[in-house]
């Protein structure tokens, strides 16, 4: 006994609460651009910017990048992301199917590179047809500040394209400037 004449051991209670999966998270795929095309021609190259985004229920910043996986539903494969990350403002929350707000929130978010090869490839996009609107889910950890890990869930999509669905710009109503001569 003590001096409130309690045990000690019902002065500090310990509670445990199981991970969650966090409903708020979501993905913008090529931040700034919508609608989000990704090539799918067996020629893709290049890099694929995808942002996990941050909202009042789900900080990014906390991603721990080497747990990422992105992945498809119905398709076996996944793909991991190329190195490590960056934190920044550069997108904003969007209800799904929607283009996010272009540009800064004021939270902090995830900002990961994928190869494109392994995006077409794990995620079986080659045979799609152009134009198939794609769900994609990057799943992962979150890190705090006891080291440990709480599993969460993003989810965004992109539409599938090839060379030959990509139309050429309209310039009609363009002025341009004259060429100066030297």
């Amino acid at each position: 006994m003590n001096r409130f004449s309690i045990p000690i051991s019902c002065l500090f209670v310990i509670c445990f609460v199981a991970p969650a999966t966090f409903a708020g998270a979501s993905l913008d795929v090529r931040p700034g651009r919508c609608p989000n095309l990704i090539n799918h021609s067996s020629q893709a190259r290049g890099v694929v910017p995808i942002a996990i985004v941050s909202d009042v229920d789900f900080s990014a910043s906390r991603v721990d990048v080497d747990s990422l996986q992105l992945g498809r539903e119905n398709v076996a494969g996944s793909v991991r992301p190329i190195g490590q990350g960056t934190v920044g403002d550069v997108a904003a929350p969007a209800s799904p199917g929607q283009c996010p707000n272009p540009g800064a929130d004021g939270m902090y978010d995830m900002l990961v590179m994928f190869r494109k090869a392994e995006i077409v490839d794990g995620l079986d996009l080659a045979d799609l047809p152009s134009g198939t609107v794609v769900e994609i889910c990057m799943s992962g950890e979150t890190r705090n500040l006891a080291g440990d890990g709480n599993p969460f869930e993003a989810c965004g999509d992109f539409t599938v394209t090839g060379f030959g669905n990509l139309s050429s710009p309209n310039f009609d109503g363009i002025e341009t400037l004259p060429r100066l001569r030297r």
